[in-house]
């Protein structure tokens, strides 16, 4: 979906993304997929940066991401940057 140039047109620096970990993955068990608030289907993060994050929200700690920085293109590859963070609640 995040490819479709009307998704990415709607896209902005700062956005709330919503992840999704995906274990059952048959291609990659640290599979997170990332979504738009309006449930749009950006992708996956990449394999190679996925083992710390699927690692920590297999221990149900809260990962929240938001898009970090947009390509003038989506041709370009990554055409959108996005940065992680844990969720800690109060205690």
């Amino acid at each position: 979906d995040g490819m479709d140039e009307e998704v990415y047109d709607n896209l902005n620096v700062g956005d709330e993304l919503e992840l999704r970990r995906q274990p059952e993955n048959p291609y990659d068990e640290n599979a997170i997929e990332v979504f738009t608030a309006d449930g749009y289907k950006l992708g996956y993060i990449p394999r190679v940066d996925n083992p710390i994050p699927a690692a920590i929200a297999d221990q149900h700690v809260t990962i929240g991401a938001e898009i970090f920085s947009l390509e003038d293109s989506p041709d370009e590859y990554p055409p959108v940057e996005i940065q992680l963070y844990m969720i800690i609640p109060d205690l």
